[in-house]
């Protein structure tokens, strides 16, 4: 079934535009221990990731690349550091809960469907966080899943899809209400060669449609290598940068900055 474009939700600007470069989020230290200290998933970590950028988080299992998506998703607080979100800091003032329903779409490996609802049932979940009403969101959701490639599956459920259809399910999802950044973790892991080929064209016309920025985890080489910059990590820290960040700079935070 061929695939519609994608909503734009956010709208494509010339690349040169200055609006292309600013700052969406930036760290500077960001460590998270577990069990009391004695295992530590990050270490330091400087970076910034400027709007409209498709950036691949690549490194092996426990090097600490789904925690430092983790905390830029507020799923989880960092034990130090600082972290900004459009110059904001993110603290316990932040409004975490309203800044992952409405600025952020989320694609997780595992697809986190609710296998008692319908492939539209789940697509609207995110909607609920809105004023739209019952027929916007429909309306909404039956949109993303034809953009997708899946109108013949609205009314199925998760159980009676493939995998590869599961997660493009959980991509229709993760754009819903129109966020500007995605968060994928590991969107591909669960899927055979084919699937996760025809998963990775559509995050890259996601993000060349709607120059949404995108944050993609990854143990895979070949997946990183499809984003527009590649950082890798070990052991709790980034070794390398595409985007020539290492050794090169750091997120400045002045002493004014709120905590």
């Amino acid at each position: 079934m061929p695939i519609s474009p994608i909503m734009s939700s956010v709208a494509v600007s010339d690349s040169s535009a200055p609006a292309a470069r600013l700052r969406i989020f930036e760290a500077e230290g960001l460590s998270k221990t577990y069990d009391g200290g004695r295992i530590q998933a990050l270490q330091g970590v400087d970076l910034i990731i400027h709007e409209g950028e498709f950036v691949a988080i690549l490194g092996p299992s426990g090097c600490g690349k789904s925690t430092l998506l983790n905390l830029i998703g507020t799923l989880e607080k960092p034990c130090a550091g600082m972290f900004l979100y459009r110059g904001r800091a993110v603290n316990d003032s932040f409004d975490g809960q309203a800044y992952r329903a409405h600025d952020l779409g989320f694609v997780f490996q595992a697809f986190h469907l609710l296998p008692t609802f319908s492939v539209i049932e789940n697509v609207q979940m995110p909607m609920f966080e809105t004023n739209w009403t019952a027929k916007e969101r429909y309306q909404r959701a039956n949109e993303l899943l034809r953009s997708v490639g899946l109108t013949e599956r609205l009314n199925g459920f998760p159980t009676q899809l493939s995998g590869g259809e599961r997660q493009r399910v959980a991509v229709a999802r993760s754009l819903a209400n129109r966020p500007s950044v995605l968060l994928a973790d590991e969107p591909t892991g669960n899927l055979d060669s084919i699937s996760a080929a025809d998963v990775m064209s559509l995050i890259i016309r996601i993000h060349r449609e709607q120059r949404i920025t995108i944050l993609l985890v990854t143990h895979d080489p070949a997946v990183a290598s499809r984003a527009s910059r590649e950082i890798r990590m070990k052991d709790g820290k980034i070794i390398s940068d595409s985007g020539g960040m290492i050794g090169l700079a750091r997120p400045h935070f002045s002493e004014e900055d709120p905590q």
